[in-house]
């Protein structure tokens, strides 16, 4: 593939010119083949985590596999190739333009999205590891996709040059392969209807699959959860590979109920956040010395003057405080590890054995003794802000033995001030006979004096020459209500002495601290693969704490739709005014698989239908069903239409509206043969004439594809069948 390809220079589309402006977290690169396939390459960036996540999929003229990827996640930045002329948009350029108007589009030269270069970027910042090595074995000839990953690596590469942003290491970025093929297709209007993640009254409303399904405790299975409803797998094996593992959790009531426990210590960690701040802490040397850009090809951060200035100047503890914050979190992880492994000890399913693997690997216990060698316990203790205790911790972070003589030196030097310090108050107090004297100590200016106006009466001083009282050796008084606040010369010498050296201590202890996380980061691939383990099994958990609270059955994969006793998996558990709900049955197969569903107006017709599509979305994701049996075929795309407003920003009356759906029902159906179509009330847009006509039409072109569809109708059969 020739990477050389001429092309006009065309200055970048997008609505943030100005480099200054924040930079979005989840940054897309989109292009396209030039031939008459549509051969489509996907990178999307997640800028927080460091994650690379690569796509190439074979699309249909209406782009929708295209659509439905950037849909899962909305892009803060879009990257497409720039057109041969401005005047003349691709189809893919307008269709992007037109689903993302607030999106920031820029348009970058075709030289941008270099296959050989987007490879050759990836090797550099791909996180070592057998997973890494496969990811880049599968991506090689995908010459589509390492041309995006090339072009948007390379234009945060120099966004980050212009903005002075935090940076990361080479072989720090966690690179996935998302194969489209493997997830069932569901538009953003099916989504929205269903009400797969939002309740479509009200956003903050848990009555929806997702707050149904939803007990998971991290983070990490939070994100994954909600992007497994939006894409459910479609391969068997991982289907039935979360289902043993549920299956198997609910069985073993003790691993259940321990694993649950351990991942609650969790609840505030997100692992992936916490790899990515390591990823991107700046080393103490690096800060202190401010060296100019490195000759090597790398993501790093160039602050501008004042921002050195900034950080010469600022609280030196403000970047060890940080890097303490982050080694808590990492230690609160690794001390869940052993729960974690003793919960899957008894496990034998396939998928959980594989998790309870990953827990093992002997990095993740070195990396604790590491922290258990060299870091106080007490240093992950909060204490108040601004504080002596808090100074100390900082001071005394790092345990004595470690072999660094420097830093015994200087904590000794600062411990002998701070008793100067004291000292020097309590002297203070004899000689001038100010037995209320008190010492408090500022994290900025250190030791200060104060003393309450009415505790001054009655002192004999001779050489005062102030108003209330105080000796003239005091300087820089300040009146805070009734309290003086104020301090002498020799104390504010002493106090430069104590900041000098615990600025000295801070940076030879920030140096320690950087050589925990540079161990981090030689294996920063293994924390990729806990995070992911993490939050399967926290995912896996949350399936099985459902299904054991109600009555739900294991689904069964075969040719054949067959529910018994179905219900409604939202209305069964939010509806609280049903005194009794009333299951029902469903069944269809390649015989038969269209299907009418007719009855009066409010009989049920639309629940009926929602509740089959929830249950073969629960199904897929590797949830059990509320059913006393239910059997699913694989779906890879689930097409509706159940919406019957007009569409007033695109400009659609309610017939309209259901004609642009139809049409996009029938391009997706050329593309994902084993479809799943709900139709609820066609034509009611229009006259019972026309309606019974566009229902007529569009069922034969359902039968002849031979797609399993529910269609529910208020027009008599005959009608429709003729």
């Amino acid at each position: 593939m020739s990477t050389n390809t001429s092309r006009p220079h065309t200055r970048p589309e997008t609505v943030d010119h100005n480099p200054s402006e924040q930079l979005g977290s989840w940054i897309v690169a989109v292009t396209e083949s030039r031939g008459v396939g549509r051969e489509v390459g996907i990178v999307g960036l997640e800028f927080e985590f460091g994650q690379v996540v690569l796509s190439q999929l074979a699309d249909s003229q209406t782009y929708a596999k295209t659509i439905h990827w950037l849909r899962q996640r909305p892009p803060s930045n879009l990257l497409l190739v720039a057109p041969a002329s401005p005047h003349a948009l691709t189809i893919l350029h307008t269709t992007l333009k037109h689903l993302f108007p607030t999106v920031p589009l820029t348009v970058l030269p075709r030289a941008s999205f270099a296959s050989e270069k987007g490879y050759n970027l990836l090797q550099e910042f791909c996180s070592p590891g057998p997973q890494s090595d496969a990811t880049l074995a599968e991506v090689r000839q995908k010459y589509y996709a390492l041309g995006a990953a090339s072009a948007v690596i390379d234009w945060i590469h120099k966004r980050f040059i212009q903005t002075g942003k935090s940076h990361w290491e080479k072989h720090s970025l966690n690179v996935k392969w998302l194969s489209v093929e493997g997830c069932m297709l569901i538009d953003r209007n099916t989504a929205l209807d269903l009400e797969l993640i939002n309740n479509a009254v009200s956003s903050k409303s848990k009555q929806s699959l997702f707050g149904l399904l939803n007990h998971t405790y991290t983070p990490m299975a939070n994100r994954l959860l909600r992007s497994n409803l939006l894409a459910p797998p479609t391969e068997i094996e991982v289907i039935d590979g979360r289902l043993d593992a549920v299956q198997e959790l609910i069985e073993l009531e003790d691993s259940f109920f321990n694993l649950r426990k351990s991942l609650k210590l969790l609840t505030q960690i997100d692992l992936d956040k916490l790899i990515g701040g390591i990823n991107s802490t700046e080393l103490a040397s690096n800060r202190s010395s401010c060296n100019s850009e490195s000759e090597s090809h790398s993501l790093t951060s160039l602050p501008s003057s004042s921002k050195k200035k900034k950080l010469e100047t600022q609280d030196p503890s403000l970047a060890i405080t940080k890097k303490l914050e982050l080694l808590k979190s990492l230690r609160t992880i690794l001390q869940s590890l052993n729960p974690i492994r003793s919960a899957l000890s008894t496990c034998s399913s396939e998928l959980l054995r594989l998790a309870s693997n990953i827990f093992e690997d002997p990095f993740l216990d070195e990396i604790s003794s590491v922290l258990e060698l060299r870091v106080n316990e007490d240093s992950f203790l909060g204490v108040q802000k601004g504080s002596l205790a808090k100074q100390n911790v900082h001071a005394y972070a790092i345990k004595t033995g470690v072999e660094n003589q420097l830093l015994n030196v200087a904590r000794e030097t600062y411990k002998e001030n701070l008793s100067d310090a004291m000292a020097m108050c309590e002297a203070l107090k004899e000689e001038h006979h100010l037995p209320k004297l008190q010492f408090i100590f500022e994290t900025r200016a250190g030791f200060m004096l104060q003393i309450k106006k009415d505790d001054l009466r009655g002192t004999s001083n001779d050489t005062t020459d102030h108003p209330d009282g105080l000796p003239k050796v005091f300087t820089n008084i300040v009146k805070k209500g009734k309290t003086l606040h104020f301090t002498c010369l020799d104390l504010k010498k002493k106090n430069q002495l104590i900041i000098n050296s615990y600025q000295e201590i801070c940076l030879l202890s920030e140096e320690v601290l950087d050589g925990i996380f540079e161990e981090f980061k030689k294996r920063v691939s293994t924390f990729f693969r806990l995070s992911e383990a993490i939050a399967l099994l926290d995912m896996l958990a949350s399936f099985a704490h459902v299904a054991s609270t109600r009555e739900y059955v294991r689904p069964e994969f075969t040719d054949t739709l067959a529910i018994s006793d179905g219900r409604h998996p939202i209305k069964e558990l939010f509806d609280s005014e049903s005194d009794e709900f009333v299951p029902n049955d469903t069944y269809a197969n390649g015989s038969c698989s269209f299907q009418l569903v007719t009855g009066p107006n409010m009989s049920g017709k639309s629940i009926f239908l929602r509740q089959i599509v929830l249950m073969v979305v629960m199904a897929q994701v590797g949830s059990f069903c509320p059913a006393k049996y239910a059997s699913f075929p694989i779906f890879d795309a689930l097409l509706t239409c159940l919406s019957k407003n007009d569409d007033i920003e695109a400009g659609l009356s309610t017939f309209s509206s259901e004609m642009k759906t139809l049409s996009g029902i029938l391009s997706s159906m050329a593309v994902c043969r084993n479809s799943l179509i709900i139709i609820d009330e066609l034509g009611r847009g229009t006259s019972p004439l026309e309606g019974v006509g566009i229902a007529h039409a569009f069922s034969e072109e359902i039968i002849k594809a031979k797609s399993f569809c529910f269609f529910a109708t208020h027009f008599r059969v005959r009608k429709i069948t003729g």
